[in-house]
């Protein structure tokens, strides 16, 4: 005999739970809990309801005659653990068809590192990162390798719902707010990012607050930071010794001033130019909430100084999010202000660096000199370099920069139905910038012209706005779990940027430096650009008894970049998944407690185009209105088009394959995940140089002529172990890479199809074609080789452009 029972589930802090799917065990008979974390349920006799939810243990109740049965669920730290964003959706693992990889908050923060992206250095097998080492400089991320040319490489990082591609963002962004880091490498996890999903997504989630008493956490890091070993390199006497050997050698007279070493002078240029590096980090933080809200705020204090003369790095920061649900609703706001200041390292263009200045410098030159402009030692007839004083690069121009940056996003959520919400996300991020050159009166190299002092001033700001509408409906029918999202998003960039500069400040050692304050004519210049883009996106999963998976995305993006009948772009992917470890016939096996076979297929794109304006314009040529005729007798001014427009241009498509595995052994405290993956970029875009015989005195024009391809291997292995008092683990990747470029177009003056002005005949020579190989390498690093191949003819493209602007 059938009669209802009802009740309501709440979480371990005593809070309502929706969502919580409540079955009668042993029946497809189920129902899941309203935004109160109530139920009704008709059931049998003798029933059993069970009672789950992701990321809590779940509980069989017995009804036992019962009309009321109330259940609290407790947390499973294991399965929060598993827990990752992929696109628009929260998955367990478990259910997961991408190449997904994951960092916690506690591996972030094993090391003082100012960004995120030293934090996952080494951690994830396809992610290679390249830190320079350079206070306040973000490292360069490559997903599964490069797949385009002449646009931006980077991958996109969403923090929050905000969407981040600037390298900026990431170095102003504090690693102490991370909750958890997901990076998305195939085309299964990343279609749902569109055109911004080709070089893969890193999703960062921030550390939010929970119900209960207020926690009050203070985090203190600090250490020093040196070179691990220097060159060998000589001191005054054996430089004196071996060049008096020279000459000897040549049977020329001795340098006299080898000879006779200036007094007191022993120059270790590696030890006036390398210094010992400090970090020092300080984290505050406040968290906590009632029935119906929570807060976390934290503030932040980092600062870096260089392990050479010069560079530094300082960042505050202030993050606040909270989160607020009454009834059907929720909202809240995620938010973060910073503020950094950089002394930046002094690369003097045409002179090279200063570490190969360090070993130019001889050691019988001083490093101060007041008999020269600027007061450094530089050299003499006796004692000649072309290497540049690295102490007075550093001393005689300081390059400093000023960033103000606000991040955050504010949502609103209703429940319409208990299997369908809708949800409307908000974003922003703000930045003001402020950089200043100021050089000295002064030389820093022999024979060197003394230069007027001088300064230089930028200032800009640049707003991004994105607004997000998708509606989520999510029901299990049985042992049929179906969750699908759609949704709409308008997104728009605008830089404005300004820039002065005046000479003539004095000889010091007492300067002013303000624009007017210069003895010419302040130079000024200016611009701005904008560019914005709209998409359509859905995305969705299925699962029958969490054996046979399926997963599919589609985006169609439309971005302001590329002319009207090259604007929209359509994106999408579709992965499918078996959990072999689900099925009966794995019962018996005791040794493999997990695994599962999965497979993915798509097609991504990237519209990160590279040029001035941030390739907003590439498709309209340039105009240069002072350009003087003589007509008549009389100079008449007039205007000219100085480059080729890249007309035609279109999304970059990327097609990526990805094949793998996982497996987990001992209770999945032994895991195991492999991954074979092959993407081609078919229309790359490439800018092959024109000569200027053909008008073209600008950039030169962008075709999608280019194709790449990348192929490899990824594995990691881990183990994990809680012993309740004592939790230990280890973890090991491997990645294997082959990059390739297939192919460049075609450059030169075959290409052009312009006449040999020699032969009058057309030109003979092409271009070669190149291929570029990324050997297999551990880890995140690698080693590059490029080879030439046979020559390839593409004039139809180049001739016709030059044909129709000349």
């Amino acid at each position: 005999m059938a009669s209802p029972v009802s009740g309501r589930v709440l979480d371990e802090k005593g809070q309502p739970m929706p969502g919580v799917t409540v079955l009668e065990k042993g029946t497809t008979n189920g129902v899941t809990t309203d935004a109160d974390g109530r139920y009704t349920l008709t059931v049998g006799d003798n029933a059993t309801l069970t009672f789950s939810f992701v990321g809590y243990l779940s509980q069989d109740v017995p009804v036992s005659g019962r009309s009321e049965v109330n259940v609290a669920l407790g947390v499973d730290a294991k399965l929060l653990n598993d827990v990752v964003v992929v696109g628009y959706l929260v998955q367990n693992r478990q259910d997961v068809t991408g190449s997904v990889a994951s960092v916690s908050a506690q591996e972030v923060r094993r090391a003082p590192v100012a960004s995120v992206g030293e934090a996952i250095q080494g951690r994830m097998p396809g992610v290679q990162v390249t830190n320079s080492g350079q206070p306040g400089q973000a490292p360069n991320i490559n997903i599964r390798g490069l797949g385009t040319i002449a646009s931006g490489s980077g991958p996109l990082y969403v923090i929050d719902g905000l969407w981040v591609q600037s390298q900026g963002g990431q170095r102003d962004f504090n690693p102490a707010d991370v909750e958890s880091v997901q990076v998305l490498k195939d085309a299964a996890s990343l279609a749902p990012y569109g055109a911004s999903g080709a070089n893969g997504v890193i999703i960062i989630t921030t550390k939010k607050g929970k119900s209960g008493a207020t926690a009050i956490n203070f985090n203190v890091t600090g250490g020093v930071q040196n070179l691990v070993r220097r060159l060998d390199l000589m001191n005054a006497s054996q430089w004196a010794a071996i060049n008096n050997q020279a000459y000897d050698n040549a049977g020329l007279p001795r340098q006299p001033f080898a000879a006779n070493l200036p007094a007191g002078v022993d120059t270790d240029w590696q030890e006036e130019f390398f210094k010992q590096g400090s970090i020092q980090d300080y984290n505050l933080g406040f968290s906590g909430g009632g029935p119906n809200s929570t807060f976390n705020v934290t503030g932040g204090y980092f600062n870096q100084k260089g392990t050479v003369r010069g560079p530094e790095f300082e960042r505050y920061s202030v993050r606040v999010n909270t989160g607020f649900n009454r009834g059907r609703f929720r909202f809240g706001e995620n938010a973060m202000l910073s503020r950094t200041n950089q002394t930046r390292l002094n690369v003097i263009p045409f002179y090279g660096s200063p570490f190969y200045n360090v070993v130019q410098m001889l050691p019988v030159i001083p490093v101060y000199d007041p008999t020269t402009p600027g007061g450094f030692g530089i050299g003499n007839g006796n004692a000649s370099t072309f290497g540049l004083n690295p102490i007075a690069s550093q001393e005689l121009l300081n390059d400093t920069g000023t960033s103000n940056r606000l991040q955050g996003n504010v949502y609103g959520e209703v429940s319409i139905f208990d299997f369908l919400r809708y949800r409307l996300n908000l974003a922003t991020e703000f930045h003001a910038f402020h950089d200043q050159q100021k050089r000295q009166y002064g030389i820093w190299r022999q024979n060197d012209i003394t230069q007027l002092s001088n300064f230089g001033e930028n200032q800009g700001t640049e707003f991004f706005g994105m607004a997000e509408h998708t509606l989520t409906f999510d029901k299990s029918f049985g042992n049929h779990n179906v969750t699908v999202v759609g949704g709409y998003s308008q997104q728009r960039f605008q830089q404005d940027f300004t820039r002065g500069v005046n000479f003539g400040y004095g000889n010091g050692p007492t300067y002013f430096w303000e624009l007017s304050a210069g003895t010419t004519t302040p130079q000024a210049i200016g611009s701005s650009y904008v560019w914005g883009k709209q998409s359509f996106f859905g995305q969705a999963t299925y699962d029958y008894d969490q054996r046979y998976l399926l997963t599919a995305a589609f985006r169609r993006d439309g971005s302001s970049r590329f002319e009207v009948d090259n604007r929209w772009g359509n994106f999408g992917a579709a992965s499918v998944g078996w959990r072999v470890s689900k099925e009966a016939f794995f019962e018996g096996i005791t040794g493999v407690s997990d695994l599962k076979l999965r497979a993915s297929y798509g097609r991504l794109g990237n519209d990160l185009l590279s040029g001035d304006f941030g390739g907003s314009y590439l498709s309209q040529g340039y105009i240069n209105t002072n350009a003087n005729y003589v007509l008549g007798g009389a100079i008449q001014n007039g205007a000219i088009q100085t480059n080729y427009a890249s007309r035609g241009i279109r999304w970059e498509s990327r097609n990526t394959t990805n094949v793998g595995f996982d497996i987990g052994f001992l209770e999945n405290r032994l895991t195991l995940s492999a991954d074979y993956y092959v993407s081609k970029t078919i229309d790359a875009l490439i800018n092959p140089p024109l000569p200027s015989v053909l008008g073209n005195a600008g950039p030169n024009p962008f075709r999608n002529i280019g194709k790449l391809e990348n192929k490899g291997v990824e594995a990691v292995l881990g183990y994990n172990d809680d012993r309740h008092t004592f939790r230990y683990g280890a973890t090991a990747n491997v990645t294997t890479l082959k990059n390739t470029v297939l192919d460049l177009g075609t450059t030169g003056l075959e290409g052009a199809g312009a006449p040999n002005f020699f032969t009058g005949g057309p030109a003979k020579l092409p271009a070669p074609r190149w291929g570029m190989r990324w050997a297999r390498s551990f880890s995140t690093s690698s080693t590059v080789s490029i080879r030439p191949g046979r020559p390839t003819f593409r004039p139809d493209w180049l001739r016709a452009t030059c044909a129709t602007r000349i």
